[in-house]
């Protein structure tokens, strides 16, 4: 690729969706608090001998998860979680080095502009952000609880998912035309929407993980029977329900799924009949169709299966596709 740029930008966008898969991988193998230190720098590098490796095992065995879950746990087995979060971390450093050095030798070369240079310290402090996050997350699960708190779990993935699509939407910025007619702000406003709503279903499915709400019923299209189940307003205050209650997060997660299945599909067939949209126009409405389908299907599958590894990761996956599609189609109708 000749623009330095662009695979400049590809480059940190592969990276991004890297570790959000890896870190779906850590959370769904429960590897996240196998590493119970915080070391920026010399983090990088694992244990090289024994002595390393029974110093690190003994941090992990005062932790909570060990204590209530894994008292049983061997050094071999504790070796596989530690790889997950170890890899983790390190693509989380390798991201911050190439923004750094490769943004620094793209400014060298002139081919940032003003804005350029706003949007790489933006996605530059994102990371910082983001490593901060995932330490604040980490340690909420080493005091008294076995688990990470589902609110920061909710934020560190959110600031993960802004850090892709900044970067994405540079992307479309050099590589999509803009095409503007007189019903692109109609067509807008609606893509808007669909954008918010699924960013909180995305939100929802952080809770839904963080909860471990994806057990609470495993039956489609009821939940144990009931449309509406009971036990949605069991805590006090009644807002705690909204971001506390696994029944009431499951509740919403497919209320949310059901509004963007037939919102999209209705914006999509809306679309098909309007012939002044460009090509690109009706790809991104097309392409989110698509997704949000294939991401409906894997939710439900996820949920009748209970919750196996490699469905609640293509389900995640699925989130990342849907949301950059929405995404792409905010970009193809937005105007300069």
């Amino acid at each position: 690729m000749k623009n330095p740029l662009l695979s400049w930008l590809y480059t940190i966008f592969l990276l991004i969706l890297s570790i959000i898969l890896v870190g779906g991988i850590t959370r769904l193998t429960n590897s996240g608090l196998s590493i119970v230190e915080w070391r920026p720098v010399f983090g990088f590098l694992p244990p090289l001998n024994s002595l390393e490796w029974d110093r690190i095992f003994l941090l992990y065995q005062k932790t909570p998860e060990f204590i209530y879950h894994n008292n049983q746990m061997d050094l071999s087995s504790f070796k596989k979680i530690f790889f997950w979060e170890y890899l983790h971390r390190v693509l989380g450093r390798i991201i911050g080095l190439v923004i750094i050095v490769g943004g620094w030798i793209i400014y060298k070369k002139g081919l940032l502009s003003k804005k350029d240079n706003i949007r790489t310290l933006v996605i530059g402090l994102l990371v910082v952000l983001q490593g901060v996050m995932g330490w604040y997350m980490v340690k909420s699960g080493l005091v008294s609880r076995p688990d990470v708190s589902h609110l920061r779990l909710s934020a560190h993935l959110g600031l993960a998912l802004l850090l892709l699509q900044i970067v994405f939407w540079w992307i479309l910025d050099i590589i999509v035309p803009k095409f503007k007619n007189k019903v692109s702000t109609r067509f807008l406003l609606i893509a808007k929407v669909i954008l918010g709503v699924t960013s909180l279903q995305i939100i929802y499915g952080a809770f839904m993980a963080g909860l471990k709400a994806g057990f609470a019923f495993n039956t489609f299209p009821t939940m144990g029977g009931f449309i509406v189940p009971p036990s949605l307003f069991i805590l006090e205050p009644v807002f705690r329900n909204f971001i506390e209650n696994p029944i009431m997060i499951q509740f919403l997660h497919r209320g949310l799924a059901w509004i963007l299945v037939i919102g999209v599909i209705a914006f999509h067939l809306k679309a098909r009949k309007n012939k002044e949209l460009s090509s690109q126009q009706q790809l991104a409405i097309f392409s989110l169709r698509i997704t949000t389908m294939i991401q409906f299907l894997l939710g439900i599958l996820t949920l009748i299966y209970v919750v196996p590894l490699h469905l609640a990761l293509l389900h995640q996956i699925g989130g990342v596709l849907m949301l950059s599609s929405a995404v792409f189609t905010v970009h193809v109708f937005q105007s300069k």
